[in-house]
């Protein structure tokens, strides 16, 4: 049954109460139109997170004593009926490494020295680029009907909670590398798809984050090429009028 706008933002209030499990509510990936108002879900939301950013830049550092880099979680499982997981995915992309972006450095990155029950408790890919930037970038399957937004705001949260400084120490980048995120996403998934849509609200929170947008293709070697872009660039003039 359809929502009331202001039902919509009461609850998204009451997530915010835990800013760090924010990216677990629903009304992030529903698809439809309040009931009143006819506003998308994605975009009422969208909305409260722009409002709202600064809770999200409170979201504490975790203070991990043992070292981000581990192999714990970078064996590559050839069971075929687990073939196309999420996890063959990251694995699959840490195996090339090399892209026309940059280098990928490290997968599944521990953001605890515990397990963070049912929580995000990973960074799925961290790729360095020749301007002294360390990018975290979570990828999904292409089937995957996981919206843009949810997407952005889990890295907003794996963001907050991973100590820089001693990322970049120990990755061995340079001390003026700078930490960014962004999402990776499959030209023509939904999320791609929903870059041409008039949602004005996921444009307005990816303008004040400032975000760029990493696609994902595969070529016909089997391979994955990877191109960046600004996020600007997906924008039709409706969008960009308002922005």
């Amino acid at each position: 049954m359809p929502i009331k706008e202001s039902i919509c933002r009461q609850r998204l209030a009451a997530a915010s109460i835990d800013i760090t499990r924010f990216y677990k509510e629903d009304l992030l990936i529903y698809k439809g139109r309040t009931s009143d108002s006819k506003k998308l879900y994605n975009e009422v939301a969208a909305a409260f997170i722009y409002r709202n950013i600064a809770q999200f830049k409170e979201i504490e550092t975790i203070d991990k004593k043992h070292t981000y880099i581990t192999d714990k979680y970078k064996k590559f499982d050839v069971n075929q009926s687990n073939y196309n997981t999420q996890k063959q995915m990251i694995l699959k992309l840490y195996n090339q490494r090399d892209f026309a972006v940059g280098k990928i450095v490290d997968c599944q990155t521990p953001l605890s020295d515990y397990f963070l029950y049912n929580q995000l408790d990973r960074a799925e890919l961290l790729l360095s680029t020749s301007a002294d930037e360390l990018f975290i970038l979570n990828v999904k399957l292409k089937a995957s009907e996981q919206s843009l937004l949810r997407h952005i705001v889990e890295l907003i949260t794996i963001y907050q909670r991973l100590n820089h400084r001693k990322l970049v120490q120990e990755l061995d980048l340079k001390k003026q590398t700078k930490v960014r995120f962004a999402p990776l996403i499959f030209k023509d998934s939904v999320p791609y798809k929903e870059l041409s849509e008039n949602r004005i609200w996921l444009y307005r929170l990816m303008s004040v984050l400032d975000l760029d947008i990493f696609v994902l293709e595969e070529n016909t070697n089997g391979k994955y090429d990877i191109s960046r872009h600004y996020f600007k660039d997906f924008a039709n003039n409706e969008v960009k009028e308002n922005l």
